[in-house]
């Protein structure tokens, strides 16, 4: 077991979603996405209102292994459902085909806490000894801090040595294997966290952690008397008729991966043989849902459903990048998730011609490194200009990161832990980077199986 699990980087979060009732969107049900019938043959839907000519040239030839959509406040523009199906091999995946969108799940916590602020039950300047007494450093951390990922707390995923004060990458693979397995208390979990350093002072700097948001769960807990899935269900998921959504709820995904043979030879499956959800893991991740639910929900959030202005200023302000649960983009707002399954991206844009945009693509993990590039590729910033380097290896002593490509393969990594994957072209199946962390590669070099 631990030779194969050494071959597994932490993809929980990560690294590197229209619309039943009249309270979250769309008046117009012939335009709403459960509305759209996609045939056997043909697994994609445009619309052809020429208003969106501009949006379809973009984004009209976009396809994935699992679902997408584009859609604006009003209308769905495109759709697109094909090479994937659902639990019995045969269905084709659709618009309703649930997938765990892992570390998207973050912006749903972020406005579970804004809500609470909302009411006065706590502020977001309140620090964590109010509520983790035993957590002597808490003192000088804020839920603030947690929101915008600027606490200093190591992520107990992604960089496990400091946070679970173990050393050397089987122990790194052991305490990986526990956490998806279940096999971690939220008791252990504090234990380690109040003996864990901080990698910086508070406040002073970004530094992408799961830690922090499910620390969050625990405060929204411990606030309203509720568990975190209830509380969610409750304000979120029922508020926005997502119907098919849940969290934390084990198999309830109707999505099998089409690497889900891989996944079961490493025993991270449940009861039922299905892709495990870790219910200890809240807040950072655990929410599965399919697009329909996820236009849903972005809409409701950006129309002012879900929190009044004042909370959606302080949502969208960012530091250094991070807002509350979403990252800061040139022209607008995102959030992936990649777990050992599945992947997600939410990204929503702002258009002059039609406020705002949504981009949201759920599937396979395999497929994350090539459709997440296709699909930024029209919102590119240009604010930033593009180097060149030489093929070779890298190695640089401060980072620790030394790696190794094979010739034809692709990469793409994003530091502070939220994706760092490389895939082989027309493999089946994820080859992932042995023992990545945030921070450090535990062995020589990044080996590709």
């Amino acid at each position: 077991m631990s030779n194969k699990i050494s071959k597994i980087i932490s993809l929980l979060t990560a690294a590197t979603m229209l619309l039943p009732t009249a309270s979250c969107g769309n008046k117009n049900s012939a335009n709403t996405i459960s509305g759209i019938k996609l045939s056997e043959s043909v697994r994609s839907w445009s619309n052809k209102e020429d208003k969106y000519s501009e949006l379809l040239e973009k984004y009209g030839t976009n396809k994935c292994n699992g679902a997408m959509v584009v859609a604006t406040d009003d209308d769905i523009v495109y759709l697109y459902c094909g090479n994937a199906t659902e639990k019995d091999g045969k269905t084709p995946v659709s618009q309703d085909t649930v997938f765990d969108i892992a570390s998207a799940s973050k912006t749903f916590t972020a406005v579970c806490i804004l809500q609470l602020a909302e009411s006065g039950k706590l502020s977001i300047d309140d620090t964590l000894d109010k509520y983790f007494p035993e957590y002597e450093t808490g003192k000088d951390i804020t839920i603030y801090n947690l929101l915008h990922m600027r606490t200093g707390i190591s992520d107990y995923i992604n960089n496990p040595d400091p946070f679970w004060n173990i050393s050397g990458a089987e122990a790194a693979n052991k305490q990986l294997s526990d956490i998806l397995q279940d096999r971690t208390t939220d008791e252990q979990f504090l234990k380690a966290l109040y003996n864990a350093p901080l990698l910086f002072e508070p406040g002073t700097q970004f530094s992408y952690s799961n830690t922090n948001y499910r620390l969050l769960a625990f405060i929204i807990e411990q606030v309203t008397g509720m568990k975190y899935c209830d509380y969610v269900q409750k304000n979120i998921f029922d508020k926005c008729g997502m119907k098919k959504t849940t969290s934390m709820a084990k198999d309830d995904m109707t999505y099998v991966p089409v690497n889900y043979e891989e996944q079961a030879s490493y025993g991270f499956t449940d009861e039922n043989g299905y892709p495990a959800c870790p219910n200890n893991s809240r807040g950072d991740g655990g929410i599965h849902s399919c697009i329909s639910d996820m236009v849903a929900f972005d809409r409701a959030l950006f129309g002012g459903k879900l929190l009044n202005k004042q909370s959606m200023e302080t949502l969208l302000n960012d530091d250094d990048g991070y807002c509350c649960g979403l990252y800061r983009d040139k022209n607008g707002y995102s959030h992936d998730g990649s777990s050992l399954t599945c992947s997600a991206n939410n990204k929503i844009f702002e258009s002059e011609k039609f406020g705002y945009v949504y981009l949201i693509t759920l599937k396979r993990t395999e497929d994350t490194v090539q459709n997440n590039a296709d699909i930024a590729e029209p919102l590119k910033d240009t604010g930033y200009t593009e180097g060149t380097v030489n093929n070779g290896v890298y190695v640089n002593e401060y980072a620790g990161i030394k790696m190794t490509l094979p010739e034809g393969s692709y990469m793409e990594a994003v530091i502070s832990g939220r994706l760092c994957q490389a895939l082989k072209k027309k493999t089946k199946g994820s080859n992932l980077l042995k023992n990545a962390t945030a921070y450090s590669m535990t062995e020589t070099a990044a080996e590709m199986q």
